[in-house]
């Protein structure tokens, strides 16, 4: 709320967020949604709160892209963001590349201009992230009441944006409720789990400094990044309030390409020895959770067929708890979700197309990791947000 956010608003004063938004250009129009987010709610929260917190908006891209549609950073320049451009010539150290050679590239531009610092924050977005007044007051709160150990602090997503009655569409909700898990993990147990996001993110930018982006060639580099941030600091509070507000893939084949990134990532990490032990495990914990659903929904879908059980050895067991766990993940995602869906029917037929389309995206969740073993992607695969209306 704005008075707890403005019990002491000195605070604030002298500090910096910068909303980081690393992009290929291949989603400029969802990237310039985004940016007006930030744009507009940056306005309006620093005008109410007698500008206590400084606020930048970068958008950073690749030489190559910026090339090839220079009106449409130049555009985004005039309304308020810094275009930062990433040299075909730089390089890292390990050949990192993609997203994270980006992010290592914004990271030197910080240091040369002063501001890696314990007094800068970095607040991390997809392509797709929008933000709302909830959002800043959130990033706003935890600056304000940051320790010393407080480097670090993640958010719940809602996937509104673009959301209709299609399996790739209708899965995401859940996603949100996973998000708790996520907080409630790292907060009691201080062990960041499967799913970490590497939107809607903030970290102080001298951690981020610290740890860098420079992890060579992985699938997942938010995850691996979240890794090594909590095995140097072990912060304290976690929590971000607020929700962001994302788009979910716009097909099929988009969600598949996605989750097989997540999965060969989650595989690396396992096999990384500069992650403690601890950290893999949970890794390989999560990934044989997920190889797991699609035998767990064959069985609970034989056991619908047939309800005397019998089929195999454990399968009432397999399909109760099936059951409650999509119960539970579905459920309370679209609690979290249906306030912000516009398409969201509450008629007969809507609930039967929306029954099938969660359906068909369970099929395709649980289908996810097989195919990334069966079928590995060798290069990053960027996910289409932009539609064409």
């Amino acid at each position: 709320s704005k008075s707890r956010v403005g019990e002491d608003l000195n605070r604030l004063r002298g500090k910096r967020i910068i909303f980081m938004l690393p992009t290929n250009g291949r989603n400029l129009k969802t990237v310039a949604n985004t940016a007006s987010s930030v744009i507009y709610w940056r306005d309006f929260v620093s005008k109410n709160y007698d500008d206590a917190l400084i606020m930048h908006s970068w958008i950073v891209c690749e030489e190559d892209d910026y090339a090839k549609d220079t009106s449409s950073y130049e555009a985004l320049s005039s309304r308020g963001c810094r275009v930062i451009v990433v040299p075909k010539a730089f390089r890292t150290e390990k050949g990192t590349q993609y997203k994270a050679r980006a992010l290592m590239y914004a990271m030197s531009i910080m240091e040369k201009e002063g501001l890696a610092t314990k007094d800068t924050w970095i607040y991390h977005q997809d392509d797709e992230t929008v933000v709302g007044e909830d959002t800043l007051l959130g990033i706003m709160d935890f600056i304000e009441n940051a320790g010393p150990s407080d480097v670090y602090a993640a958010g719940i997503i809602i996937y509104a944006d673009g959301w209709e009655s299609r399996a790739s569409r209708t899965q995401e909700p859940a996603r949100t409720y996973d998000d708790l898990r996520i907080l409630i993990t790292t907060r009691t147990r201080g062990l960041l789990s499967f799913g970490h996001h590497g939107s809607h993110l903030l970290v102080r930018a001298d951690a981020e400094r610290r740890i860098g982006w420079d992890f060579g060639r992985v699938k997942t580099e938010d995850w691996l990044f979240g890794l090594k941030l909590w095995q140097e600091y072990s912060p304290e509070k976690t929590v971000l309030k607020g929700f962001a507000y994302e788009k979910p893939p716009l097909n099929a084949r988009d969600l598949m390409r996605q989750r097989r990134r997540w999965a060969q990532g989650a595989l690396q990490i396992i096999r990384r020895r500069d992650v403690r032990l601890r950290y893999r495990l949970a890794a390989l914990y999560g990934v044989v959770s997920w190889l797991s659903a699609f035998p767990s929904l064959v069985a609970f879908f034989l056991n619908i067929a047939n309800p005397t059980g019998g089929l195999f050895v454990g399968s009432g067991f397999l399909a109760g708890f099936t059951w409650f766990s999509l119960y539970k993940y579905y459920g309370n995602g679209y609690v979290l979700n249906k306030p912000y869906l516009q398409n969201f029917g509450d008629g007969l037929g809507s609930k039967i197309r929306r029954t099938f389309a969660i359906i068909g995206g369970m099929l395709l969740e649980s289908i996810a990791p097989w195919y990334a073993l069966l079928r590995p992607a060798k290069n990053f695969e960027v996910i289409k947000k932009d539609e064409e209306r």
